[in-house]
């Protein structure tokens, strides 16, 4: 196989598969856990204080200029994370953005009650994918940055030495 071609598979995929799906594990992961805290918040009318704070910790409203800034703090970390270890856009892309979708996968069917709720991943990726993905990416280019700044000070200080 060409290198080229292997480069490119790194830098979409990661350059240890079992990374890759350790973290599309997790994001799976954190998508279920914040689809949980969501409809739990929702069941409980916004009034249990602990399940409201996970709920705003994972939260990505507004647009890519006024987000709030804890959510948007995990998902370039995980992003940077995943980058760093292993490379890997896709895996990283979705690591970042899924506790923020996890907290966007249910809506309410009527404004008078809450009880009608539904599960709408659509809704979910439109309103977190755009803020996500702008963040994700820059966590991405973060951990590979961080990445290649230490394997070349590994490799100058080796040469020196």
């Amino acid at each position: 196989m060409d290198y080229r071609v292997r480069r490119l598979e790194s830098v979409l995929f990661g350059t240890d598969r079992t990374r890759t799906w350790r973290a599309l594990a997790l994001a799976g992961v954190f998508v279920i856990v914040g689809a949980g805290v969501e409809y739990l918040t929702l069941i409980t009318g916004f009034e249990n204080e602990l399940l409201f704070e996970l709920h705003q910790f994972f939260a990505l409203d507004g647009t890519a200029l006024g987000l709030a800034t804890r959510g948007a703090v995990i998902v370039v970390g995980l992003s940077a994370i995943q980058a760093y270890l292993n490379e890997g856009y896709l895996p990283s892309l979705l690591l970042g953005i899924a506790p923020a979708y996890g907290n966007r996968l249910w809506t309410i069917g009527s404004l008078d009650r809450i009880a009608n709720l539904y599960l709408d991943p659509v809704s979910a990726a439109a309103r977190t994918l755009p803020d996500g993905a702008i963040l994700a990416s820059f966590g991405f280019l973060l951990g590979i940055g961080i990445r290649w700044a230490l394997r070349r000070r590994q490799r100058n200080s080796s040469e020196t030495s």
